[in-house]
Parts: structure tokens; C-alpha cells; sequence
């Protein structure tokens, strides 16, 4: 900011964007989704933020959007359609992306509480006015997050479902492998919930 001559510096999420495979994401279009989400499922958040998976172990690539619930969805499928539903109808980009199966529906992923200000704490930007980046053009957020989560949850994930003779390679009938995904992202929430529901 300056006085001579008078000039204003806008800074913080208002540059961040996401455009991977062309869509032109702004940081406007995914709070938006995200609040008509939080809404329309009674939920709350602390804190999200999206990356694209280029090239994924199965599937189409996508937006994966790493969020950390404060009150979490009884139906993370419908929360994750609704995000989907609002980013296509803002994004026309996208929107085509979806239809020409270039890219697929995008993936909610669970951050344990206190997942984002580990990441923050660990990249020395914890405190004051910094904020997690609401969209990024690579995995390194994604990707540090993952380790973080991982190195808590993974290995105590994989002592259960070897303990219970589990195939955690079994997939689903979306041709998914859900629980092996849990335990590779420390996604203790969700592999509890799918643990739970898994004949042994």
C-alpha cells in the first residue's frame, strides 16, 4: 500500500486458481460451492482447500478437495454431488471437462481436525494473516497432508485389517478399492465407517 502515489496491494485467496486440465477454477467458485454444501447438508467446516490428481491409481483424473469437518455429513456421497452440482453450473470449463469424461466427479477427502494447522505449522506459515491456498495447480499441499495423516493413521490402518484378515485390495462396485484408500490417506473416519460394514 502506498500514499505517493495512493495505490492498494489486494492480496490473499483472491489469486489462487485451479486450471489443470483447462477449467479456469477461481477461488469465488469453490467458496461458493462450499457454502451452498455446508447449507444444504447442515454441516460445518474449519477449513478446505483443492488439488487436482492428474493421474489417480484408478479412474479418470479430478478435483480432490481436502476438507476438515467440523460437524461431518451423514452422506458424504450427496455432500460430494452437491459440491459437484454447484461447480458445474458456474464453471463452464468444467462443466464440459465432466461431459466429455476428460475428468470425473471430484472426491471429498476427510482431514482429521487440526490437519490444516499441522500443514501450516510444518511450512513455518502458522499464525497471523496467512491462509491455507483454496486452490493449487499441483499435489504439494495435497500431497503434505497426505503425509501427515499418514504418518499418524496408515500403519495403525493396515495392523487392524491384517489382524482380520481383510482384503483391502477388494473392490467396490464402482470398481474402487475404499478401503485401501483410507488407509493410504489416514482416513481413520472413513475406514472406520467401512470397516464396520465389512464382513470378516
Amino acid at each position: 500500500t502506498s500514499k505517493e502515489p495512493y495505490r492498494i496491494i489486494v492480496s490473499g485467496r483472491i489469486k489462487h486458481f485451479l486450471s489443470a486440465f483447462g477449467e479456469h477454477v477461481i477461488s469465488e467458485e469453490v467458496e461458493k460451492a462450499m457454502k451452498t454444501a455446508t447449507a444444504n447438508h447442515s454441516v460445518t467446516i474449519r477449513e478446505f482447500t483443492v488439488a487436482p490428481n492428474i493421474n489417480p491409481e484408478q479412474g479418470l483424473p479430478r478435483h480432490e478437495w481436502y476438507v476438515e469437518f467440523e460437524t461431518t455429513p451423514e452422506d458424504i456421497k450427496s455432500f460430494s454431488s452437491t459440491l459437484e452440482k454447484e461447480m458445474i453450473s458456474q464453471n463452464i470449463y468444467y462443466k464440459d471437462l465432466i461431459l466429455g469424461n476428460i475428468i470425473q466427479q471430484l472426491d471429498v477427502i476427510h482431514v482429521k481436525k487440526g490437519g490444516f494447522n499441522n500443514y501450516m505449522k510444518s511450512v513455518g506459515r502458522l499464525g497471523g494473516q496467512n491462509k491455507v491456498p483454496r486452490l493449487s495447480n499441483d499435489r504439494l499441499i495435497a500431497d503434505k497432508l497426505n503425509s501427515i495423516a499418514s504418518s499418524k493413521y496408515s500403519l495403525r490402518i493396515f495392523k487392524i485389517l491384517s489382524k482380520y484378515n481383510i482384503n483391502f485390495h477388494e473392490k467396490d462396485s464402482d470398481g474402487f478399492t475404499p478401503l485401501l484408500d483410507a488407509a493410504k490417506y489416514g482416513d481413520f473416519h472413513t475406514f472406520k465407517y467401512l470397516f464396520l460394514k465389512t464382513p470378516y
